[in-house]
């Protein structure tokens, strides 16, 4: 798998952390605005590129970006480099 850019890192270590804050919750696009300093079209742009990429698992929101988020085993690794 290639590279990430700052701004996909930013995002994946973003989802990462939400997940280790809210155990139970599920997630949106929209709550990751707290954990990192990108606009939401911004944070789509990068989780879309990290769901081709195989490191994250988007469910698509009828309200615009994600409804849920998974991030993958490979992008758990992704996010420690």
């Amino acid at each position: 798998m290639s590279t990430l850019n700052e701004r996909e890192l930013a995002v994946l270590r973003a989802m990462i952390s939400y997940f280790n804050d809210h155990h139970s919750s599920l997630p949106h696009s929209y709550d990751l605005a707290q954990y990192v300093r990108l606009t939401h079209e911004e944070i789509i742009e990068a989780g879309d590129e990290l769901e081709r990429r195989g490191y994250v698992r988007l469910d698509r929101s009828a309200f615009g970006g994600w409804a849920v988020f998974k991030v993958t085993w490979e992008g758990q690794r992704a996010a420690q480099r």
